[in-house]
């Protein structure tokens, strides 16, 4: 009985110490190295010592225009020149109202 009783012990602790590894937590006393920068595209949130492993955006506007892309001033050119929009935030105010008719707006909606 009182294995069985450490055994369940064991579980219990293991799943609750991996649970707490997992989190990431503002009073974490263990040091973990990784990338801190929030901008970077490998920022680890588990993170609190930066060990000078981020990544970030090095593709130039040239590399997209040789690629096939058309790079517009502003966000009214983007607008007017396209059959579809496709954003990853719901649109402001403002890029709503530059929305015409028949103009397919692809995004995400969030509704509180």
């Amino acid at each position: 009985m009182k294995q069985m009783f450490f055994i369940l012990f064991l579980i219990v602790f293991m799943y609750s110490c991996e649970d707490e590894l997992n989190s990431p937590s503002e009073d974490s006393f263990l040091p973990q190295e990784g990338c801190t920068d929030q901008i970077a595209f490998n920022h680890d949130l588990r993170a609190n010592i930066d060990d000078g492993t981020c990544i970030y955006n090095s593709v130039e506007n040239a590399d997209y225009e040789k690629a096939g892309a058309k790079i517009a001033p502003t966000a009214a050119d983007v607008f007017n020149d396209s059959d579809m929009i496709v954003k990853v935030k719901e649109p402001q105010s403002e890029e709503v109202n530059m929305l015409r008719e028949n103009q397919i707006l692809f995004t995400y909606l969030h509704l509180s």
